[in-house]
């Protein structure tokens, strides 16, 4: 099933204007560890913007590699017109937070500060409603109350991410917006090369002076 790019690239116009990173899931981000989709680019990361489309409809996640740089500003935030629950993990996919209605029932997902406590690459997964991520010993996160945010408490909380399973709910555009993260590997800018001669400059005037 073909789902239009018009509410993906109207998101992404709309993301274009602050200063910072936008990533485009391109191709298809897979939902399992092997098939996760990096980020790439320069810091900050601000927006990842993406499709949910799978035949059943909502029948997929888009799993993503970031970068947390400061985990007291972390937060992760669905944008979407359809009910969308987001997860994080560990490099290894093991569970560390998730939340399936951020505000009120049917609302997208919210990871919310002082949800992460350490810095480093994680990875972040976000689904359509009912949509759950699974380890070999059953459901990774509990599926209620719907609102909470919670750890890795499920049967299979103990175990890695396999894959997903359950009802899709729905299927569109989306958007995750960030804080207090950078693309996985992130390029960090270099002073330029006239910076680098006004700092030799300064260096060669103090040597002088003294």
């Amino acid at each position: 099933m073909r789902v239009s790019k018009f509410a993906a690239t109207t998101l992404l116009f709309a993301a274009s204007a602050a200063f910072g990173q936008v990533h485009v899931e391109s191709p298809d981000a897979g939902e399992t560890v092997p098939t996760h989709q990096p980020t790439t680019g320069s810091s900050p990361l601000l927006l990842i913007t993406g499709v949910i489309d799978a035949l059943p409809a909502g029948f997929d996640a888009d799993l993503f590699c970031i970068h947390i740089d400061d985990p007291s500003i972390f937060s992760a935030t669905g944008v979407s017109l359809f009910d969308t629950q987001l997860f994080l993990f560990d490099m290894a996919g093991f569970g560390v937070v998730a939340n399936d209605d951020g505000t009120f029932i049917g609302s997208p997902g919210i990871l919310p500060l002082g949800s992460v406590t350490t810095p480093g690459d994680y990875l972040i997964a976000i689904s359509s409603f009912d949509y759950d991520p699974t380890s070999a010993g059953g459901l990774i996160f509990p599926s209620t109350p719907f609102t909470g945010v919670f750890g890795p408490t499920g049967p299979g909380g103990g175990g890695a991410l396999t894959g997903f399973t359950g009802g899709g709910g729905g299927i569109g555009a989306y958007a995750i917006e960030l804080t207090g993260a950078s693309p996985c590997g992130a390029v960090i800018p270099l002073p330029s090369a006239g910076l680098m001669g006004l700092a030799g400059m300064g260096l060669v005037g103090l040597r002088r002076r003294r």
